[in-house]
Parts: C-alpha cells; structure tokens; sequence
C-alpha cells in the first residue's frame, strides 16, 4: 500500500491515525517531534507525511519547507493537519509546499480518499519515470543510420522486433511510440 509518517505531538491523536491508517493497510511510522522529521523521512522514505501544524521545536510549516528543500523530499506528499481553518494558514501551509490541507478533526474517509489519490498520482508518476529513463536508454543505443550498413542485417532485424515488442508493452504516447520505431529504422 505505501508508508506514512505521522508527525503529532498530542500522543492520542497520532495513536488513533496509526490504528486508522494500519487497518487500511498502510505501514505507518510515528513521531511527537518535528525535530525528528527529518531523520525519520530520510531513513523511511514515507510515500505521504501527515504534518501537525502546531508542534514544539519545527512546527509543521517549518518542517514541510525543509522536506522540500531535500533530494528525498521534493516527492513526498505532504498533508498538514492543524486545527487552524483562517485562509493565510492554508496560503502559507501552500507557499512552504504542503500538497494538502486536513482540518482537525480528521474526517478519516476524506483522508482515506486523499491517500488513495495521492499515492495513485505518485504511483503513476513513478511508471512515467521509469518509462522515460527506457526511452532514454534505448535511444542511447540506437546506431545512426549511416552505420546501419556495418552492422549485420540479422542483428538490426533482432533489434528492431525486440525494440518495437518492448515499445508497445510501454503503452507510451502514439507519437513517442511512432517516433522511436522510425528512429530505429
């Protein structure tokens, strides 16, 4: 399903989340501090980190500008829960790089359906990537076209039936797709 750091300092409001989001399927990883945010998401790698605002130390806000200014954060979806409801919270739980905001209490179907799209959206994202890095890879290893004719025809053939089969599986882009069984004629 996806892991997700919880970061509360009230013990019994991270407690029930943890229940929550365990009976859902989630593996879960809590802490009372902003302070150990950090730590916990660099060693974890969270899919989603749920972020009191008000906190001792790093407040929330404080902590989500830090996630996003990390190699392992810029990813991460990052909701803040907070009790506040005034617009400049939201504006600025936006301006340091929250993805999404949670009024407190938490009404656990939204936070089940806001999961389910985030983590749908990051896996989507992840397919996009990886796709990308095989068009990259592939396109490395085309040979020019004038040095077609030094290498053997049987081999080109292989090549062009393996690419195209692997191309088709991708379900990339039609013009992506058209592109790259041009460039490896």
């Amino acid at each position: 399903m996806g892991t997700i750091l919880v970061a509360d300092d009230n013990e019994q409001n991270s407690n029930i989340l943890k229940d929550v989001l365990e009976s859902w399927g989630y593996k879960v990883v809590v802490t009372a501090s902003g302070d150990k945010v950090m730590t916990y998401a660099e060693q974890e790698r969270p899919d989603v980190v749920l972020l009191d605002v008000m906190m001792p130390g790093l407040n929330g806000y404080e902590v989500c500008y830090q996630l996003r200014h990390t190699s392992f954060g810029k990813k991460l979806s990052i909701i803040l829960l907070t009790a506040l409801g005034e617009t400049e919270d939201r504006i600025h739980g936006y301006n340091v790089g929250a993805d999404m905001f949670i009024t407190k209490p938490v009404n656990y179907q939204e936070l089940k359906a806001l999961l389910q799209k985030l983590l749908k959206e990051k896996k989507a994202c992840s397919e996009v990537e990886t796709r990308e890095k095989v068009v990259d890879f592939l396109t490395c290893f085309l040979p020019a076209k004038d040095k077609k004719r030094e290498i053997n025809q049987e081999i080109i053939a292989a090549e062009e039936k393996y690419g195209k089969k692997l191309l088709q599986g991708m379900n990339l882009a039609p013009y992506t797709e058209k592109y790259l069984v041009t460039a490896l004629r």
